[in-house]
């Protein structure tokens, strides 16, 4: 995952730059995922259901863990969880 941002982003020579790493991670059967830090602060959690989706879809059998009581990443219902089995 890659926390996107100013940083590193300073031309559009940087912003192809990164198109360019993505593309190759791509054909070689890696994806990137890239939030910013507008999806941390307020949304981390939701932010952290959608890693899982991700990785369920791509063959991970486990699950997030909530990061404590009403969390929605913990529950029972898994709404998070909308990968195919």
């Amino acid at each position: 995952m890659e926390v996107d941002g100013r940083l590193g982003h300073a031309s559009w020579t940087d912003v192809q730059r990164d198109g360019r790493r993505d593309r190759s991670a791509l054909v070689a059967g890696r994806i990137t995922l890239r939030c910013y830090w507008t999806d941390l602060v307020p949304t981390g959690c939701a932010l952290a259901g959608e890693v899982g989706q991700v990785l369920r879809a791509r063959g991970w059998t486990g699950a997030p863990r909530p990061c404590g009581p009403g969390c929605p990443v913990g529950s029972t219902s898994r709404a998070w969880d909308i990968a195919p089995r």
